[in-house]
């Protein structure tokens, strides 16, 4: 159906002189802003925002970028806008923009993390575990920082920091004791440790928060066999066969990291 245009707003066709394309109710409303006044960042970032929320990732990154061409200062529009480009693809493009919000917000945790984020995706990954510690050194608490911090640990696989692995698992699951996630991946690193006892707990209370979860299914039943007490750990194995296979599985993975957006 045709749009209609919004009383003052004129046509739904942008124009050099109107940039943006009216084409919903808060769109037209953000239009009738910038018609009045087009340096009016709370109504410029607010747009981008918005045509980022409807799939629109061009326009929204044109608007952005007009954010920042009227104030190079705007920590939120550089997050945004740095986000938009990791999501896109576009991760050296997004470290650049993130490293700009750092740069201006330097006491932010969740500037860090999306840096990190960036420059991991860029396969920058020592200068990306930079960033996570220095963002769980502001914020001890964030989650976003530990989670991939570990799993970035964990594969780089150095023996010497396998103490601060172990911390962070454990920090993950008093952070978020319900995530099965959290008791399995400390379960593997516990494993690993030569910790047996503690291994076969940990997997044991993923288990419990969620009794299909495949990975740790597969991990306690391996670790029993291992400690030769096959009548225990043959029925997990094949529930983890059944479970993988099921197309209700939930992760068996370890947890991603989460961008964090500005409004």
């Amino acid at each position: 159906m045709p749009m209609t245009p919004s009383p003052g707003c004129g046509s739904t066709t942008a124009t050099a002189s109107r940039p943006w394309a009216i084409t919903t109710a808060p769109e037209a409303a953000f239009g009738r802003a910038l018609a009045l006044d087009p340096a009016l960042l709370p109504a410029q970032f607010n747009l981008a925002n918005l045509l980022r929320d409807r799939d629109r990732p061009g326009e929204a990154e044109e608007g952005y970028r007009r954010v920042l061409a009227l104030d190079p200062g705007f920590v939120r529009a550089h997050t945004n806008l740095g986000n938009l480009l990791r999501s896109r693809g576009r991760a050296a493009e997004a470290a650049a923009v993130h490293r700009q919000a750092a740069a201006l917000a330097p006491g932010e945790a969740a500037v860090h993390v999306n840096l990190g984020n960036a420059l991991r995706d860029a396969g920058e990954l020592p200068q990306a575990i930079a960033c996570y510690r220095q963002a769980l050194r502001l914020d001890p608490r964030s989650v976003r920082a530990a989670a991939p911090l570990a799993r970035l640990l964990y594969d780089r696989g150095d023996e010497a920091e396998r103490p601060e692995l172990l911390a962070l698992y454990r920090r993950l699951t008093v952070l978020e004791p319900a995530n099965p996630e959290h008791h399995n991946a400390l379960g593997v690193v516990l494993r690993e440790a030569g910790e047996t006892a503690r291994a076969l707990s940990a997997f044991r209370r993923a288990l419990a928060i969620e009794p299909d979860h495949a990975a740790a299914l597969n991990n306690l039943g391996t670790l029993l066999r291992m400690l030769r007490r096959p009548q225990e750990g043959l029925p997990l194995l094949r529930r983890a066969v059944v479970c993988t296979r099921s197309p209700a599985s939930p992760r068996s993975t370890w947890p991603t990291s989460c961008t964090i957006w500005d409004r």
